[in-house]
């Protein structure tokens, strides 16, 4: 699977986030938009990285532009990552998270390694 680059189309990903089941292009039609990758929860970069973009998130609505994120692992984490994200950077996490349990959607993009096991979150598994 070939990495996505600049000026390709983005491929149709259907996928659960916190908020429900979501169609990238459904959500993204007529805006601008920006999707936050990161191959684990629970890191502290991610952490504050998602923090300060529900801080920016108004600034974002203003230029028509729509923020998600994607990660691999289950709903489940990803709720106990949001929880911590909300706790340690005083927001509400507000824009949807695709959990990418089985990290298709990941490779999708290529942002994942063809031969990585599944839902792994080892960053040396990613392109």
């Amino acid at each position: 699977m070939p990495q996505i680059q600049v000026g390709m189309k983005i491929p149709k990903l259907i996928g659960s986030t916190q908020l429900g089941s979501i169609k990238l292009h459904d959500y993204i039609d007529g805006a601008w938009a920006l999707l936050v990758t990161y191959p684990q929860d629970f890191h502290p970069v991610w952490m504050t990285e998602i923090g300060m973009l529900t801080k920016l998130k108004p600034q974002f609505d203003v230029r028509n532009c729509r923020l998600l994120g994607l990660s691999i692992g289950s709903l489940k984490e990803q709720a106990r990552f949001i929880d911590d994200v909300n706790e340690t950077q005083d927001v509400q996490v507000n824009f949807p998270i695709f959990a990418d349990e089985s990290g298709s959607l990941s490779r999708s993009l290529g942002l994942v390694n063809e031969l990585a096991p599944a839902n792994s979150a080892d960053p040396y598994n990613f392109v």
